[in-house]
């Protein structure tokens, strides 16, 4: 009987078993495929960068203490593993290339610099300077400079090695079909092989923890959002921030090879990518950097990112079952908020008061 349960193994599931494990607490996480293969594996590794003191909402707070952690995570998890994950304080470019596009990003640079970031606004004539390969069609862009990267695949590889060598325990295969109760707790999760008891349980299983947690009357609206990307291959990467308009991006790495994300599918549980999905993320990579038309097309993918109704995750205990916790619902932000919510479930778990304020990610709030 393990002390702490964890139902998935994606990067919310790995990192709090890593965080867990720092304070001797015995982990087991059980995980219905491999891990970290569905969204942590598919996203693009933007971290954005925040404040946490100034923060005026509990999700920029947890924004601001990942931005911190996880550089420390990194350095650190590279001592312990050997591997690097590929963490570089890049910068990041807001771009707009309309007149409304314009208005809103003026506005979004308000609210960054009200929540202590710091925004550097540049004269198209900057711009130009800083990133000569933008087109034309770019009118506007601002900096970000404490906005950071690092690849999803390497940071669950050294996540694993580092729980692997801490003690934390593996059942990948493992599909948990029924949390087990009695007398207002939960005994054990039942999978496929059979239960698996322990004290505490916490599901972090992404799009999949909605139905899972239905059938005990908890309602989590955590819906699957599929989100395709390409991955394109230079010689030369003609740009060096991460590149962002809207919700879709490009990423440069250091190896020659340019991330391109991301679309938004309400298709189910469907992880197929599409012609059209394909399609409109090489139009929108052209339109921002024209050079990129002479790149290699290696792959694409697509990801199940579990999105809930209000955009916010599940975060904290659940007050039907006195050893049950969540932590799902991250959307597009799994990976950059997964170092500050190990932090604040690991404190929950261990009965200490959260770093940041949790009611507003209540699992109950709408059971």
């Amino acid at each position: 009987m393990s002390e702490v349960v964890i139902v998935g193994g994606g990067v919310i599931g790995l990192s709090l078993a890593y965080e867990l494990s720092s304070h001797e607490i015995d982990v087991t996480i059980l995980e219905r495929s491999a891990l970290g293969k569905e969204a942590s594996w598919a996203g693009a590794g933007i971290l954005p960068s925040g404040n946490p003191e100034k923060a005026s909402h509990p999700l920029g707070q947890l924004v601001g203490h990942s931005a911190r952690l996880m550089q420390e995570w990194s350095e650190q998890l590279q001592k312990e593993t050997a591997i690097d994950n590929g963490y570089l304080r890049c910068g990041g470019l807001e771009l707009a290339t309309s007149k409304n596009d314009v208005s809103e990003l003026n506005h979004a640079v308000q609210g960054w610099r009200s929540e202590g970031l710091v925004v550097e606004d540049l004269s198209e004539e900057e711009l130009r300077k800083t990133e000569p390969a933008l087109s034309d069609d770019v009118i506007k862009g601002c900096r970000l400079p404490d906005e950071a990267q690092l690849r999803n695949p390497r940071h669950l590889k050294a996540l694993a090695s580092a729980c692997l060598k801490r003690g934390v325990r593996f059942r990948t295969g493992a599909m948990v079909t029924e949390l087990l109760t009695q007398s207002g707790r939960i005994t054990a999760a039942k999978t496929w092989d059979g239960p698996v008891s322990g004290d505490q349980f916490v599901v972090t299983s992404g799009a999949w923890s909605a139905a899972l947690l239905d059938s005990l009357g908890i309602k989590l609206k955590i819906r699957p959002v599929r989100g395709q990307m390409v991955l394109l291959r230079t010689d030369h990467v003609p740009f060096q921030h991460v590149l962002l308009e809207g919700s879709c991006y490009l990423v440069p790495r250091p190896d020659g090879r340019i991330l391109v994300g991301s679309t938004e599918d309400d298709v189910g549980f469907d992880k197929r990518t599409t012609p059209q999905g394909v399609h409109q993320l090489l139009e929108f990579a052209f339109h921002l950097v024209p050079d990129l038309r002479h790149a290699h097309f290696e792959r694409a993918w697509a990801g199940l990112r579990p999105g809930s109704e209000d955009g916010l995750p599940y975060l904290g205990a659940s007050s039907q079952y006195s050893n049950l916790f969540v932590a799902a619902g991250h959307f597009r932000s799994g990976l950059q908020l997964s170092a500050a919510t190990a932090m604040v479930m690991t404190e929950v778990i261990l009965n200490r008061p959260p770093t940041v304020a949790l009611e507003a990610f209540s699992v109950d709030r709408y059971s």
